[in-house]
């Protein structure tokens, strides 16, 4: 339930299990202090891999620093037996800030890298009040209007704008400058724009940056040519520049046995053989034009798939194989009928060829052919 639907169903089965949707941006209030993860009514006692016991209250305070005036501390409850290897990828805003700068992220530092300073927070907070801190530095406080504490629990950014926690790794730049969601190890960001995604987005096999930067990137593995295992690419070479040589060689062949079939079955035989022949010649120039264009982009493909997916050269290689196919599955299919019928009979007899013979062939020949164009055709 982090309001990116992830499962195709995630936000409808999240808003009616709750009250309320959104991203798990802020902690839950509860008894006067802010829960974080399973320390919420009624999951006290929930005994699992990261919580072993009660609930404690810890005192969040950046740094350590103590703010002089400062009255309003945030109180977390966090489960006592806290597993330190807990991932925050895909805990968001002021739960993740006082988590991972609790130390209690694996492999997230705090995301606070400075106090808010005198000069934070440009043509904001216009009623502050300056202070200096523990460490003799000097920040400002601000009135909470709803109950008159005085507090600075707020993220200054690089150009001088200051945001709420609850807007910091939140998956949305907040900031302008991207400063808020800089340093999270809870998002990706998109390599030559301002995008920020998700890590369930990265590797998913779904293009979702512009510069497609979440799929082609050394954490993604398959994606990255057009055929990614070197077994299936010499296989295809194989397969590929056998079907071309062996049926090349062979259709002149079947072409004098055409001229020589004495008999209309024979003719029909010789006929729908060459069709085969002619559409696994086709299926095998597929193969290995395929092949060649992956050793052509190699592992530039990842960045590339867009420009080969649209381009002429993989729409015809796309009929090629279609036509191939087709003619090659129709032909065997015809080819069997001829023989289930010739077989069928009591006594089979042999006809000389006729004139009406080859009227039929040329007829069965054009419709296999005219139905693989169309099948292949009419996609694109």
């Amino acid at each position: 339930c982090d309001g990116i639907d992830s499962c195709g169903n995630e936000n409808e089965v999240c808003t009616k299990s709750r009250k309320f949707f959104s991203i798990f941006a802020t902690p839950e209030q509860y008894n006067g202090k802010w829960s974080i993860l399973h320390c919420v009514s009624g999951m006290e006692k929930l005994d699992t891999q990261f919580i072993k016991g009660d609930c404690v209250a810890v005192s969040f305070s950046f740094g350590g620093n103590q703010v002089l005036g400062k009255n309003s501390y945030i109180e977390l409850l966090i489960p006592q037996g806290y597993s330190w290897d807990f991932d925050c990828q895909y805990i968001y805003g002021a739960a993740y800030v006082y988590l991972s700068c609790l130390n209690l992220c694996k492999s997230s530092p705090c995301i606070l890298d400075k106090l808010v300073n005198i000069g934070s927070c440009v043509n904001q907070f216009r009623e502050r009040v300056y202070s200096i801190t523990s460490h003799n530095q000097l920040t400002f406080l601000v009135k909470n209007r709803r109950d008159g504490t005085y507090q600075n629990d707020i993220f200054p950014c690089d150009n001088g704008v200051c945001v709420d926690y609850s807007k910091v790794c939140n998956l949305v730049n907040d900031c302008g400058d991207g400063t808020d969601e800089r340093n999270c190890k809870n998002n990706f960001g998109c390599h030559t724009n301002n995008e920020i995604l998700p890590l369930s987005k990265v590797c998913d096999g779904s293009i979702d940056c512009f510069d497609f930067s979440d799929e082609c990137n050394d954490q993604c593995i398959g994606n990255k040519m057009i055929i990614s295992s070197l077994v299936v690419t010499v296989t295809g070479w194989i397969i590929g520049v056998l079907a071309m040589v062996l049926n090349l060689k062979i259709i002149p062949y079947s072409l004098k046995s055409i001229n020589s079939s004495k008999t209309n079955e024979s003719l029909a035989n010789n006929t729908l053989l060459i069709l085969i022949n002619l559409g696994d010649l086709l299926v095998g120039l597929f193969i290995v034009t395929i092949s060649a264009h992956n050793l052509y982009y190699g592992s530039s493909y990842c960045k590339m798939q867009l420009e080969w997916l649209t381009s002429a050269s993989c729409s015809f290689v796309g009929v090629l194989n279609s036509v191939g196919i087709t003619v090659s599955v129709l032909s065997m299919t015809t080819l069997s009928l001829f023989r289930v019928t010739s077989v069928s009979r009591s006594f089979p007899i042999l006809s000389p060829v006729s004139g009406k013979e080859k009227l039929k062939l040329v007829i069965i020949t054009f419709s296999i052919v005219t139905a693989a164009l169309f099948t292949a055709l009419i996609p694109l």
